[in-house]
C-alpha cells in the first residue's frame, strides 16, 4: 500500500478511464473510424505514460513493477495499431483477447497491492468480495449460463525464450490432438527475444498474449479461456498419442475434478514414471504402450505438479468457480504456485487427478531452473515455505505433503471387498489417501472407504476435500472411543511423541479399531516406543521412520 494515500485514487481513476477507453476502441475498429481511433489511441497512450512517470521516481518499495506494466500496455497498443492497414481482422483479436485484459490485470494488481495490502480488514474484504468480480473471465461466465461452450478445449502454451524446445513442444502437439476435438489454441510469448514472437505469429494461433517483458501480465490468459476445459503446455513438454484423450476422459468422469496432469519425466511429487530413453522414437514408443486409458489407474492426490495440466474453466475461471491464481502467498508473486493452487482447490473440496494412463515427455523446467539460478535456490525455497505458512496456516512440505515412499515400499495394499482405511493425524492425508489409491490401482477395488481424524486443527479443512468422512476431535489420545467400526489399515501420521500415554494409546487403537489382518502403522523415530513395541509385537516391520505392526502380531504369554 502506497504512503501518498491520493496517489492510488488517481491512477485507479487513470485505470478506469484506461479501460474505457479500450472499449471504445475495440468498437472503433468495427466501425473503421481511422480518425477516432488514433485519437483514442492517443489519450490511453497518454493516460499510461502518466502513470508511469507517477510511479518512476517512487522512493517506496512497491511489491508489483507498475512502470513494467506500463510498458507492457503501451508496447501492445503500438503494436495493434501497426495491424490498422494491414489486418482488421488481427487488429480486433489482438485488442479483445491482449490488451483489454492486460488493463483489466493492471487494475486487479495494482487496487491489491497498492489499495489493499497488507490492511488487515481490506484483505478480508477483498477476497471475500472483490476478488471474484475483479477477475473472472465474462466468456466462461456466459458460457456457463448457456451450458455451451465456443470451444470444447483452449490450449494453452507458455514460452519465455528455448525456441528449439518450443518448436518441438508445438510439434508434439498438433501431431497428438485428438480427432473430432472442437479447440482453440493460445500462445503466450512471456518475453521472449530469440525469434518465438514470429514463430508464434506463423502458425497463425486462434489467439497470441504478446508481453514485452518477462515478470507481468501472463495472469491475462484466464481472461481470455473460451473451452470448457483448459490444457497449459510448458515449452518444455512433449505431448504423446491418446495422452490428452485420457486426460479428457479422466476430468470428464467427476465434475468434482477440477484438475488432471499426466505422468511425466523429470518431475517431482512421484509424479514421474522413471525411464531412460535413448532417443525420441523410444519414449514415444513406450508412451504409445502406456497410454492406454484405464480409469483403475487415475490416482486422487493431495497436491499435484504440473508442467502440463488439464483443468475445468468453470472452477478455474468463471465467478462461480474459485479461480486459484487470485490467492497471493505473501509478497512474492512466484513462491510454491502448485501448493497454492492444490490446497485452495482441495479446501473447497475440489479432486486432484493423477492420470498414470497418460504419459508426456519433460526435460525438465528449462525456463524455471534459469530463474532459481538467479538467485540463493535455499532461500528461495525457505522464504517460500515461510510466506505459505503465514498465508494458510500450514507448512506446504509439511505433514502428508505427499505420500511417504517407504512406508508403501513394504505395506501391503491387496485387499480385496470392503476395505475401511483410518487416518489418524495425517496433516494434508496423502499416506491414507495413498492406501486407498494404491488398492484401487494395484488389486481393482473401488470399495475402499477413506476415513480421517485429527486434533490438528490447521489441517481440517485439507482432509475433507480428500476424504469420504472426517472428523476433528480437541485430543486424539481422549477421541479413540468416539471413533466407530474396525478398519483394516490405520495410518498414525502425526507427531505421536506429544501424546503423554502414546503406548497405552496404540494398544487401545490396535484392539479396539484394527481387524484381523489388519495394518497399524505408525510413524515415529523415537528408539523408546520402537523398543517397546517390538516386545509387545511378534510381527513387526520397520522401515524408514516407519513401524507397521498386522493384527496377528501381538505376542501372547
Amino acid at each position: 500500500m502506497l504512503a501518498n494515500k491520493e496517489l492510488p485514487v488517481q491512477i485507479m481513476d487513470t485505470i478506469d478511464i484506461i479501460l474505457e477507453a479500450c472499449n471504445y476502441l475495440l468498437d472503433e475498429a468495427y466501425e473503421n473510424s481511422y480518425t477516432m481511433f488514433i485519437s483514442r489511441s492517443n489519450d490511453i497512450s497518454k493516460g499510461l505514460d502518466l502513470i508511469y512517470s507517477s510511479t518512476i521516481d517512487l522512493k517506496e518499495e512497491t511489491i508489483i513493477n507498475i512502470p513494467r506494466m506500463c510498458k507492457n500496455i503501451t508496447y501492445s497498443l503500438q503494436e495493434i495499431i501497426k495491424y490498422y492497414d494491414k489486418d482488421i481482422i488481427k487488429l480486433k483479436n489482438k485488442l479483445e483477447y491482449e490488451l483489454i485484459p492486460l488493463v483489466k490485470d493492471m487494475k486487479q494488481d495494482f487496487y491489491y497491492w497498492c489499495c489493499v495490502y497488507p490492511d488487515e480488514e481490506k484483505l478480508i474484504n477483498y477476497y471475500e468480495s472483490e476478488r471474484i468480480p475483479l477477475s473472472c473471465n465474462e466468456y466462461v461466465d456466459n458460457y456457463e449460463k448457456r451450458d455451451q461452450y465456443k470451444y470444447d478445449l483452449s490450449i494453452i502454451i507458455i514460452a519465455y525464450n528455448k525456441l528449439d524446445y518450443t518448436k518441438l513442444c508445438v510439434n508434439s502437439l498438433l501431431k497428438h490432438l485428438p480427432k473430432n476435438i472442437n479447440y482453440e489454441i493460445i500462445l503466450i510469448n512471456h518475453g521472449s527475444t530469440d525469434g518465438t514472437k514470429e514463430y508464434f505469429e506463423s502458425l497463425h494461433p486462434t489467439k497470441q498474449l504478446d508481453i514485452l517483458e518477462n515478470g507481468w501480465g501472463l495472469s491475462a490468459v484466464k481472461r481470455i479461456v473460451e473451452g470448457k476445459y483448459v490444457l497449459a503446455i510448458s515449452n518444455d513438454v512433449l505431448v504423446t498419442e491418446n495422452a490428452i484423450s485420457n486426460m479428457l476422459k479422466c476430468i470428464k468422469s467427476d465434475n468434482k475434478i477440477a484438475k488432471v496432469v499426466p505422468t511425466t519425466t523429470n518431475v517431482s511429487n512421484f509424479q514421474s514414471i522413471v525411464r531412460n530413453f535413448s532417443n525420441l522414437d523410444k519414449m514415444y514408443e513406450f508412451s504409445s504402450e502406456n497410454n492406454v486409458s484405464d480409469m483403475f489407474r487415475w490416482e486422487q492426490r493431495t497436491r499435484l505438479c504440473d508442467p502440463i495440466s488439464l483443468s475445468s474453466s468453470k472452477i478455474f475461471y468463471s465467478s462461480s468457480g474459485v479461480i486459484p491464481a487470485t490467492y497471493y502467498i505473501g509478497t512474492n508473486l512466484q513462491l510454491f504456485p502448485d501448493d497454492k493452487c492444490s490446497l485452495i482447490l482441495r479446501r473447497n473440496g475440489y479432486k486432484l487427478l493423477l492420470a498414470k494412463d497418460s504419459f508426456c515427455y519433460h526435460f525438465g523446467s528449462i525456463t524455471l531452473r534459469d530463474e532459481i539460478k538467479k538467485s540463493n535456490e535455499h532461500e528461495y525455497y525457505n522464504e517460500g515455505r515461510k510466506s505459505f505458512a503465514k498465508t494458510f496456516g500450514v507448512d506446504a512440505w509439511g505433514t502428508g505433503f505427499c505420500w511417504d515412499y517407504y512406508l508403501f515400499e513394504q505395506l501391503k495394499c491387496d485387499c480385496t471387498g470392503h476395505v475401511d482405511v483410518l487416518g489418524i493425524n495425517c496433516g494434508m492425508g496423502s499416506n491414507s489417501l495413498k492406501v486407498r489409491e494404491k488398492i484401487k490401482e494395484d488389486v481393482k477395488n473401488l470399495d475402499v472407504y477413506l476415513y480421517n481424524v485429527t486434533d490438528e486443527m490447521e489441517y481440517y479443512k485439507d482432509l475433507v476435500g480428500i476424504s469420504d468422512r472426517s472428523d476433528y476431535f480437541n485430543n486424539c489420545y481422549d477421541s479413540i472411543e468416539k471413533i466407530e467400526g474396525k478398519y483394516n489399515y490405520i495410518i498414525f501420521d502425526g507427531n505421536i511423541e506429544k501424546y503423554k500415554n502414546i503406548l497405552s494409546m496404540l494398544q487401545n487403537i490396535f484392539d479396539k479399531l484394527l481387524k484381523q489382518n489388519g495394518y497399524l502403522c505408525i510413524k515415529t523415530k523415537n528408539s523408546n516406543i520402537i523398543s517397546n513395541l517390538k516386545f509387545e509385537y511378534e510381527k513387526i516391520t520397520t522401515t524408514e521412520n516407519w513401524i507397521i505392526l498386522s493384527k496377528n502380531s501381538k505376542v501372547q504369554y
